[in-house]
C-alpha cells in the first residue's frame, strides 16, 4: 500500500529514489531486494511492538531476511526491509534544524548499515555507527547529523534520540 499523501507532505519521492540510487553505490550495494515502508507512529507502534515487543513509536525497524551463510559461503547482497516513521522523522528534523527528507535518508542509511554489520547497542558501536552515517550522509551532500559545528563554531554532538531512546533493528 503506498504512503498516504499526509505522510508524503513536503517529501519528493523522486529525490528520495536518486540518494537511495547513490546511497547503494556508496555502500558498494549491486544486487537485492529493499522494501521501505514509510508509515505513522500508529502503524510503526505495531511493528515495534510485534518485532521488539515495544509498543512505543520509533524512528525506524530494520528486518534483515538473509538467510545466514555457512562459513565460507557468501549470504545474498540484500534482503531487507524496513519501516520508517515519517512522523518521526518530522519530529527530529525539527528539533535537528534540517529537512525531513534528509531525517528520513539518515533512517535509511542507519537501517542499511545494520546489515552491513554495523550495530547501536553499546555506545562504542553507537559511535562509530554514527561516524559512518556522517561519511555516507556527507557524501550524498545531505551534511552530517550527529558531528557537525554549532552556530559558534564549536563542536556539538547530537544524542542519539530525546529520551535516550536509540533505534532498532531486528535480523530474522
Amino acid at each position: 500500500m503506498p504512503a498516504s499523501p499526509r505522510l508524503m507532505r513536503g517529501l519528493s519521492p523522486t529525490a528520495l529514489r536518486r540518494n537511495l540510487r547513490r546511497l547503494l553505490d556508496i555502500v558498494h550495494v549491486g544486487e537485492g531486494c529493499w522494501t521501505i515502508h514509510l508509515v505513522g507512529d500508529r502503524i510503526m507502534k505495531q511493528v515495534h511492538d510485534r518485532t521488539m515487543r515495544d509498543p512505543s513509536t520509533t524512528d525506524v525497524i530494520t528486518l534483515d531476511y538473509r538467510t545466514r551463510g555457512v562459513k565460507g559461503t557468501r549470504r545474498a547482497a540484500l534482503d531487507l526491509e524496513s519501516f520508517v516513521c515519517a512522523a518521526e522523522a518530522r519530529r527530529q528534523a525539527r528539533q535537528r534544524g534540517h529537512s525531513v527528507q534528509h531525517e528520513l535518508l539518515l533512517y535509511l542509511v542507519h537501517s542499511l548499515l545494520h546489515v552491513q554489520g554495523y550495530d547501536d547497542r553499546t555506545a562504542r558501536e553507537a559511535q562509530r555507527m554514527h561516524r559512518r552515517e556522517d561519511r555516507i550522509l556527507v557524501a550524498l551532500g545531505m551534511g552530517p547529523v550527529y558531528d557537525r559545528p554549532a552556530a559558534d563554531g564549536k563542536e556539538r554532538r547530537l544524542p542519539n534520540h530525546p529520551g535516550g531512546k536509540g533505534r532498532t533493528s531486528r535480523r530474522r
